[in-house]
């Protein structure tokens, strides 16, 4: 095969990843369409699910997320448990669109989730964020304390920690590689090998059964909400070291519920700090457990709510 071949054949290959690419996230999109409302803020769309009434509760995903993940176990119990509950699309991820191609920040997301709250008439949410989502949520109660009513962190994210960062984030948060990488990986990863993926993230609990059909995991592989997480994830250690100085302001109620045997975000580097530098903070341990307690551990999610309400006053015992 001569160069002009060779060329030929490598412009083909790109053609068919792109256009397959794009035809997965067309027939994702068909079958996990938006679950709930749109509100506008600024002229950008922030996709929401509110469902319940009682006190606001607003829930925050973690990376590689969307409302799907709170409405498939958390929502509806919390709904059952008296709430009015309120799970926003992360900027980037589900179908609230990326803020910006590059450099958005934990508190670039936090402006604009309080915002689309303010302009949904939320009054003084308990604000519970899983994962990535925890560092939302500790952000938004450095904030305002009109703008909250009490801080839950799932498993959440607050501090910064060691360790080298995955490469496949820092490659696909880079110009040019990241659009072309991101478009290859929705091409070929197969079903399988998703779903086994989402699978260890929960070990070593037991994904529970009808998770991955109401989560479609395959909606956040599309390329553009590829890139947004893995910007996100690239540039969280770095936007924590300023943060995590400052959570000692915090003065809304704050529950902390963990894992003891969640190898993503560990217990001591994260829920124990947290804990020791808020006014009124307490943690639940859960001996065991891994990342997704909001699925394997509903009922305690549920609990730890229930205890901010109360001491904030929003519910009597």
């Amino acid at each position: 095969m001569g160069l002009y071949g060779t060329l030929f054949s490598a412009l083909a290959l790109v053609i068919v990843t792109f256009l397959a690419a794009n035809m997965r996230t067309i027939w994702a999109e068909k079958d996990y369409p938006p679950e709930g409302e749109f509100v506008v803020v600024d002229g950008h769309q922030v996709h929401y699910v509110q469902e319940g009434q009682g006190p606001d509760v607003v829930l925050i995903h973690g990376s590689m997320g969307s409302t799907r993940d709170a409405t498939f176990r958390l929502l509806p119990a919390l709904v059952e448990a008296g709430y009015r509950v309120t799970a926003f699309d992360r900027p980037g991820l589900g179908y609230t669109p990326r803020l910006d191609d590059s450099g958005v920040t934990v508190s670039d997301q936090v402006d604009l989730l309080t915002s689309a709250a303010a302009q949904i008439n939320l009054q003084n949410p308990i604000v519970a964020g899983q994962s990535y989502g925890g560092a939302l949520a500790a952000n938004w109660a450095l904030r305002d304390a009109d703008q909250i009513g009490g801080l839950v962190s799932i498993a959440g994210a607050t501090h910064t920690w060691e360790g080298p960062l995955d490469l496949s984030y820092r490659v696909l948060s880079w110009p040019v590689v990241g659009p072309i990488l991101s478009h290859a990986v929705a091409a070929i990863m197969s079903d399988n090998r998703l779903n086994s993926m989402v699978e260890a993230v929960f070990r070593p609990d037991d994904m529970p059964e009808g998770y991955i059909d109401h989560f479609g995991p395959r909606l956040n592989l599309s390329p553009r909400r590829l890139r947004a997480n893995a910007q996100q994830r690239t540039d969280l250690r770095e936007q924590l070291r300023g943060q995590e100085t400052r959570y000692g302001e915090i003065t809304v109620p704050v529950e902390v519920v963990h894992g003891e045997a969640d190898d993503i975000v560990g217990v001591e580097v994260h829920a124990e700090k947290l804990v020791a530098q808020v006014e009124d903070g307490n943690l639940t341990r859960i001996p065991g457990a891994g990342h997704m307690l909001h699925h394997t551990h509903t009922s305690e999610i549920v609990a730890a709510v229930d205890r901010v309400a109360l001491r904030m006053g929003a519910k009597s015992p």
